[in-house]
């Protein structure tokens, strides 16, 4: 799980989201018009983020509300659905289309073993809030120590 700190991605237009903070949007308006948050592998110079190399990189931000983000043995991360617990997690957000979307959830086991959920994001760049998509591990191992990021 190490970051490669050569692997750097041109960013998506400042503020894109910032007329478009539905994940609703005409599919005329953006090719990738799905907002997926990021928290762990898939995000820049991991070794996931090959998956996300035709995505549009909006920017860095956090999750509105808090979040356990837990990290086990071996690196493997994953925040738990437990709203108010945790931290404000530091994430990446993405624009991704509907093939991208499938390719993450069949990496993430979706809805088997991570289940993608739709939560605020405050986008750094913008300082507003969007909708985002986000995989949230299973509740089970609730007994690790909380992160505020990967």
């Amino acid at each position: 799980m190490e970051r490669n700190p050569n692997n750097e991605r041109k960013k998506g237009i400042p503020g894109a989201l910032s007329e478009h903070t539905s994940v609703q949007r005409q599919s005329d308006i953006l090719e990738n018009d799905i907002a997926v948050a990021v928290y762990g592998t898939l995000k820049g110079g991991y070794n996931n983020n090959f998956i996300l190399e035709d995505a549009t990189l909006v920017g860095k931000g956090k999750t509105a509300d808090r979040y356990p983000l837990i990290i086990r043995q071996g690196g493997l991360p994953f925040l738990l659905y437990k709203l108010n617990k945790g931290h404000n997690v530091e994430v990446e957000v993405y624009l991704v289309n509907k093939k991208m979307l499938r390719r993450l959830d069949i990496l993430e086991g979706h809805p088997e073993w991570y289940c993608r959920r739709e939560i605020p994001i405050v986008i750094e760049e913008i300082d507003t809030a969007i909708k985002a998509w986000v995989y949230f591990g299973p509740s089970e191992y609730d007994n690790l120590v909380y992160h505020e990021k990967y």
